[in-house]
């Protein structure tokens, strides 16, 4: 599910009417690259309206944050962890206007972590995101990642978020996809648990969410065929 960040008035604090209009217009424009998903633009655009806003203040740390999930998304994983590390220690904690933002935040920080090859890091970072989790989707997606991430740091922890990913997923309705990709993580946490049977029986529950073995394949059919191929070769092993 995209969540849609908006461009409210930001920057009206600012300075003189026309000063704080200029500014304004920048959020604007840098917003509107933003939510389009065009990264480079929006990283410039931010990293230069930054400069002209008041250090450590609440349009100050919206903007860095911003700018932090656009160097996330342009693969500079260390220099968004810095930025997004900044920023949500300064974004308020309570303006009900910024919660979307801060869900991203934590996610962007959570992934850069994890591409940084810092798992610990990036399972105490989705974690957070669940805690401001906006909606109950946003709250199945921080979940899920958290049970990921644990997969491999602690399987049997992993199974227990898992389940409750698949229990918060019924009342949030998220499709055939989210539900295959919950049961994939689930079937990947049993497999390293050692427990195959059981990881088979999942892995084969998210393949047929996914249609089953046809010529048709994504990247949750790719993931949930490949778990589902290594536990049926570990039984087999077993078996033989």
């Amino acid at each position: 599910m995209r969540r849609v960040v908006t461009a409210a008035a930001v920057v009206a604090t600012l300075g003189s009417p026309a000063s704080a209009s200029t500014v304004q217009q920048a959020f604007d424009d840098a917003t509107t690259a933003y939510v389009a998903g065009r990264w480079s633009e929006a990283l410039d655009a931010y990293t230069a309206l930054e400069g002209r806003l008041p250090a450590r203040s609440r349009n100050a740390a919206i903007v860095q944050l911003r700018r932090g999930v656009a160097l996330g998304r342009l693969g500079r994983h260390g220099e968004a962890a810095a930025a997004l590390g900044d920023a949500l220690a300064v974004l308020p904690a309570t303006d009900a206007s910024l919660a979307i933002d801060r869900f991203q935040g934590q996610m962007a920080l959570g992934r850069a972590e994890e591409a940084s090859f810092a798992p610990v890091a990036a399972r105490d970072a989705f974690a957070a995101a669940e805690a401001v989790a906006p909606d109950p989707a946003a709250r199945v997606e921080a979940v899920a990642t958290i049970a990921r991430i644990e997969a491999y740091l602690d399987p049997a922890a992993a199974i227990i978020t898992s389940d409750r990913a698949l229990a918060l997923a019924v009342a949030a309705a998220p499709g055939k996809i989210v539900a295959a990709q919950l049961h994939t993580v689930r079937g990947r946490a049993l497999l390293n648990a050692g427990q195959v049977a059981a990881a088979r029986t999942e892995l084969g529950r998210a393949l047929d969410l996914l249609g089953g073995l046809t010529l048709k394949v994504g990247v949750p059919d790719l993931a949930a065929r490949s778990d589902l191929a290594v536990a049926a070769l570990l039984a087999g092993d077993k078996a033989g």
